[in-house]
């Protein structure tokens, strides 16, 4: 299933640039994208990783 409620594969032609995306569509994509770069996910809930050891590397 599709967030847009659309056949995925014309969002794969849009994203390798096989047609143009629908202007109502463009402007929706921005207005998300800012949001996001606004908001970026917290990264200090992240478990450290441990470091590798010997057999591992």
């Amino acid at each position: 299933m599709s967030y847009l409620d659309c056949d995925e594969r014309i969002v794969r032609r849009w994203a390798a640039g096989d047609g143009a995306i629908p202007a109502e569509l463009a402007a929706w994509l921005e207005k998300l994208a800012a949001v996001h770069e606004a908001a970026p996910p917290p990264t200090t809930w992240r478990r450290q990783r441990r470091p590798a050891t010997a057999a591992e590397a």
